[in-house]
């Protein structure tokens, strides 16, 4: 007669076999789970609630944690959600495509994605064209508003050291032009400080 200890060996070691096979189907389900759900570009939380199930559940599953048997209904449920084949998921066939018509209409995404994402290259590209040559601008026009400052610093000075200024000839239209110019230079600085393009320091004091 065999003895009780020799049974419960045997019993625990089958046991421990089926355990590990469970593991390595559980494993590679859960990876086929998570391939199916990023091609559907669903978070888990998302993918959790079309399957009715909770985020720590579909998480454990993902990574092959759960030891327990995945259920096959929501082996079903995952294959209706994410529009994949059964066969797919347990690693049957590497193909993902359930039929031709989804087929049709995953290329079709694929397309519409790659299209969105060149035109939105274009407009990088564009953008930064469009600020190199703000920079330039905006430092022309610096370099311009310091010297409208600087003639308008020398105007003064050479109408202190010449008293008699007001009494020579176009003395009146030459002031008013410089008055004017000072007053645009003025507004620019401004202009540019409001909208950040230079600090707040650039104006004068």
């Amino acid at each position: 007669m065999m003895s009780t200890y020799w049974l419960a060996r045997q019993f625990r070691t089958h046991k421990m076999k089926l355990s590990k096979d469970e593991v390595a189907i559980n494993k590679i389900v859960g990876l086929r789970l998570r391939e199916s759900r990023e091609l559907c570009d669903y978070t888990q939380i998302e993918a959790s609630k079309l399957l009715g199930i909770t985020k720590m559940f579909l998480g454990k599953i993902e990574k092959g944690l759960n030891t327990n048997n995945i259920p096959l209904k929501l082996m079903q449920e995952a294959a209706r959600v994410y529009e994949v084949s059964i066969g797919f998921l347990f690693s049957e066939t590497d193909d993902f495509e359930v039929s031709d018509e989804v087929k049709t209409k995953r290329d079709f995404g694929v397309k519409i994605h790659s299209f969105h994402q060149k035109q939105l290259s274009k407009l990088v590209v564009k953008a930064a064209a469009q600020d190199r040559k703000l920079k330039v601008l905006v430092k022309s026009m610096k370099s311009n508003l310091y010297a409208v400052g600087e003639l308008d610093e020398a105007f003064i000075t050479f109408k202190k050291m010449n008293p008699s200024f007001d009494d020579m000839p176009c003395s009146s239209k030459l002031s008013h032009r410089v008055n004017k110019l000072s007053k645009l230079a003025a507004q620019a600085r401004l202009e540019l400080v409001k909208n950040q393009a230079t600090p707040l320091n650039f104006l004068p004091n």
